[in-house]
């Protein structure tokens, strides 16, 4: 990967990490945030991996084109086979090494675990290992939250920033006025460990709203919790920040009253936290949605937990 397809990369995407990296620059992020800290590369802390894929280009890409994108590097390690440029780690736990740059999500498409669109969907026990926060990213591009840990997968995520994830907003599917998705960029049902690493600027989804003309006596959905992370396995930050991400807001339920907002700003958690010399900051909760007839009806509240929230 050299300075020709760096050259390419889109104008807003630049425009974006520039304003992410003046953002972190504002926190005075520790002394670990340092691309040139030693202990980026390092052995992970949890998985004993004893393969490795290098990821090749920052394009988003599933395809047979000989490159190995981080989404096939991902793919690769569920399946312990060869995708596409990414060769076969066999059964070990592998760690994925990523390049100083922006890997952004493109696939657009939601609601699959299989990797072929939207978040990246892990399956299996690895690291995913960039060169510190202020020089790798992992951007969601607002088209689906950025990482899915499945239930039984171990995953160590080390060394880069997580940003611009945006889970999907509820829908209304007859006769469910669905709550908003959680997790704005990582939802963990597996066994997470985020370290030396930011996770930022992301949202949980929007509740969705009942309709004025039918279903009118439903409630509004309730926000997505967990704006930056849900998790309800096990989970465990360490010296990271999570900064500036928001849950979604309750939809409106015009005759059944407004949904809640999403509780959690920062992170929601239902199974087992562990934090350690890590940082909250500027994390916020979804409003809540209106309900306006007959009079009386009134509106949901606004999410709780503007850091953390544990249940």
């Amino acid at each position: 990967m050299g300075s020709t397809f760096l050259r390419r990369t889109a104008t807003s995407w630049l425009l974006a990490a520039a304003g992410l990296v003046a953002l972190l620059a504002l926190t005075q992020l520790p002394a670990w945030a340092s691309a040139a800290n030693p202990g980026y590369g390092a052995p992970p802390t949890t998985n004993a991996a004893t393969a490795t894929i290098t990821v090749t280009t920052f394009a988003d890409e599933l395809t047979t084109n000989g490159n190995c994108s981080l989404r096939e590097a991902i793919q690769s390690a569920n399946t312990g086979s060869s995708v596409d440029g990414c060769a076969a780690p066999g059964t070990a736990n592998t760690i994925i090494r990523l390049d100083a740059g922006t890997y952004a999500l493109t696939i657009a498409g939601a609601n699959e675990d299989a990797n072929q669109s939207g978040d990246l969907d892990l399956l299996a026990a690895m690291e995913i290992d960039g060169r510190g926060p202020l020089s790798t990213s992992i951007d969601g591009a607002a088209i689906d939250r950025i990482l899915h840990i499945h239930s039984g997968a171990v995953v160590v995520v080390r060394g880069v920033t997580l940003q611009n994830g945006r889970a999907p907003d509820g829908t209304v599917i007859s006769p469910t006025v669905e709550a908003g998705q959680p997790g704005g960029a990582v939802l963990n049902s597996g066994d997470l460990t985020v370290v030396d690493s930011v996770v930022a600027a992301s949202r949980s989804g929007d509740g969705a709203s009942s309709p004025s003309d039918f279903f009118s006596s439903d409630r509004g959905g309730n926000g997505g919790d967990g704006g930056g992370i849900f998790s309800d396995g096990s989970l465990r930050v360490q010296r990271s920040t999570i900064l500036s991400n928001s849950t979604g807001s309750g939809g409106d339920g015009p005759c059944g009253g407004g949904g809640d907002g999403g509780d959690g700003g920062g992170i929601y958690n239902g199974g087992v936290l562990t934090f350690t010399e890590s940082t909250v900051q500027g994390n916020l909760t979804g409003s809540s949605g209106h309900g306006t007839c007959p009079p009386g009806i009134i509106g949901g509240t606004g999410g709780a937990g503007g850091a953390i929230a544990n249940y």
